[in-house]
């Protein structure tokens, strides 16, 4: 009977730890969706960013860093906000030439926990079949 016991709240004990850790996910603020999208290959050289979280980002803390190639920074604009309160948009200053591009990006939610990351994104002119040739 007390091994039952002490089973059941293990298993109890356990599963709070799996649901908090999952809310602690879920309730963290994220990165959901980009423009340029991460891994993207895009044929026009895109004139702006624009970034998706899963909560409203602080605007004031919210910074982008553009590098292209050749590890060369681009400029981009002040962060502003856009209707989607949960999004941001940064113009994009400088033209750019053909590449892969590095976009970093930090904010923090409104509760004050910080977060960062990073994704890349490519710009070619030359559009590609789905083999990866050129289309002529």
């Amino acid at each position: 009977m007390q091994v039952y016991r002490s089973r059941r709240l293990l298993g109890a004990a356990l599963a709070l730890v799996s649901i908090t850790g999952l809310a602690g996910f879920v309730l963290h603020m994220r990165l959901v969706k980009s423009f340029p999208a991460k891994d993207q290959v895009v044929h026009e050289a895109p004139a702006a960013i624009q970034l998706w979280f899963s909560q409203a980002p602080e605007l004031a803390l919210t910074r982008v860093r553009l590098v292209g190639p050749e590890d060369a920074t681009f400029n981009v604009a002040k962060t502003v906000a856009t209707d989607d309160v949960k999004s941001v948009k940064l113009a994009i200053a400088d033209s750019l030439p053909e590449g892969t591009y590095s976009v970093t990006w930090q904010t923090a939610s409104p509760d004050g926990h910080k977060v960062r990351g990073e994704y890349a994104f490519t710009y070619s002119s030359t559009p590609t079949d789905e083999h990866g040739e050129s289309e002529q």
